[in-house]
């Protein structure tokens, strides 16, 4: 199955000039993941979200804060989208580039950003291969990353006011 969740952002900023995005970071913190699932019962959220915070996948006592910063911000009319974004995306120790569609609306004194793009979450090194295992946990990890998705889908809905 699949399982929903938020993760708070912890600060971010946007930067506009002439009613265009020249520049943006955010950073999510990674202790406060809530499990959105419909119906699961507390005890198997819990859980969840203890193994999601584990170090075989996102090592949050290590690894705290995730972080995107912004490189590009280019207007591409598609559907409901306006733009397309692209920025630095950084979980655990990796970074790596990835660009988006996304729903842009620049006022006077506020901006919206709404998107959805999906991660290959072993890009990033989040997976259960670790150096030291044995040959049957590794044989183990292998069936695990191939049973659990390797997609890891990231929705936003950003609103900020000018300051």
């Amino acid at each position: 199955g699949t399982h929903a969740g938020t993760i708070a952002i912890q600060e971010g900023s946007i930067s506009v000039e002439n009613r265009n995005i020249t520049a943006g970071t955010f950073t999510a913190d990674m202790t406060k993941i809530v499990c959105t699932d419909s119906g699961l019962p507390a005890e198997y959220a819990t859980k969840l979200i203890g193994h999601l915070a584990a170090d075989d996948f996102l090592n949050v006592e290590k690894f705290s804060t995730a972080k995107f910063v912004i490189s590009e911000v280019k207007a591409e009319a598609n559907g409901e989208n306006t733009h397309v974004i692209s920025g630095n995306l950084t979980l655990r120790d990796s970074t790596k580039n990835i660009s988006f569609p996304a729903a842009v609306a620049i006022t006077e004194n506020s901006i919206t950003a709404k998107g959805k793009t999906t991660i290959n979450r072993l890009d990033w090194g989040v997976n259960y291969d670790k150096a030291n295992m044995s040959i049957s946990e590794k044989a183990a990890s292998k069936l695990k990353n191939g049973v659990v998705s390797k997609d890891i889908t990231i929705s936003f809905d950003i609103k900020a006011s000018k300051k």
